[in-house]
């Protein structure tokens, strides 16, 4: 009688959710009057119908795990299956509760090729009326009829199963259930067995070349920098210095790079060359300082 019951709760939560989502299931039970007496009795309907909706979907599985509480401490049941069968209830809630989360969740309409509800009238659409139909004669049939109803113990030799033609043209079809590298042979040379030294060497070896390659190599930035061969050519001493006397500290301006009393090549750094302009502007400045 209790594991009927606690199978009779968790169908009756699932229909109570169907009842919401599935035009079909709605159509067959309107209301909680069409439940009584195959999955509600006249004192669960009335308990359910003065509840907040809300908590409608879950009394049963409340129910389901109370009950199943109630026989843990009467000691019909020992710890372990305790947890394990209201573990069990609570994710079939969970998943319940998914299926009322995707429904209430609105598609847009622009995802016009997303199946809006597979629990409708559709063709195509889930037959939740016949799997109601299922898990209430599978669910009561483990609790009832197969329960504790095990056939008689007999020896029977399954050594070679039979084959029929049919099935014998698709053995070279089959999987042959081996690993991908099952048919790889290893070469003699490398199957000889090391030493445990060896082992702890060679794991010493590839730990310190690991830190090897992620050490600093200790060069300068442009170490691994090459320089155009046309760039390599040495240049006399003589051009040193006069590249040096041109790229001085007043290189950018205009220079008079040979002196107008020797006429030599010596390159005058300190006498500014003077255009008509700035002469005429000198001229204009000492008449005025004059008068």
């Amino acid at each position: 009688m209790i594991r009927k019951t606690v199978m009779r709760y968790v169908i009756l939560c699932y229909v109570l959710v169907f009842r919401d989502i599935s035009e079909r299931i709605r159509r067959r039970f309107p209301t909680y009057n069409h439940l009584v007496p195959s999955l509600l009795t006249e004192a669960e309907k009335k308990r359910i119908e003065n509840e907040d909706i809300k908590r409608v979907y879950w009394m049963p599985i409340e129910w389901a795990t109370q009950l199943l509480k109630k026989c843990y401490k009467k000691g019909q049941i020992d710890e372990y299956h305790f947890g394990v069968l209201c573990e069990t209830i609570m994710k079939f809630r969970e998943m319940m509760h998914n299926l009322l989360s995707y429904d209430w969740v609105n598609v847009p309409l622009v995802y016009t090729q997303v199946m809006l509800n597979p629990f409708g009238l559709d063709e195509d659409d889930f037959e939740i009326d016949m799997l109601i139909e299922r898990n209430l004669q599978i669910g009561y049939s483990y609790v009832e009829s197969m329960y504790e109803r095990l056939p008689p113990l007999v020896h029977v030799d399954v050594a070679a199963l039979p084959h029929t033609k049919a099935s014998m043209a698709l053995i070279k079809q089959a999987n042959p259930m081996v690993g991908s590298v099952a048919n790889v042979n290893v070469p003699r040379a490398e199957q000889q067995v090391i030493s445990k030294e060896d082992v702890e060497l060679i794991r010493k070896l590839v730990a310190s070349m690991a830190l090897i390659k992620q050490a600093n190599p200790m060069v300068g930035s442009v170490a691994n920098v090459n320089v155009p061969r046309a760039e390599q050519q040495v240049i006399s001493k003589e051009d040193v210095e006069l590249i040096r006397k041109l790229v001085g500290p007043r290189f950018g301006r205009r220079f008079d790079y040979f002196q107008d009393k020797d006429k030599t090549d010596n390159v005058n750094l300190t006498k500014p060359h003077s255009t008509k302009s700035e002469n005429d502007e000198t001229q204009a400045l000492i008449v005025s300082q004059k008068r």
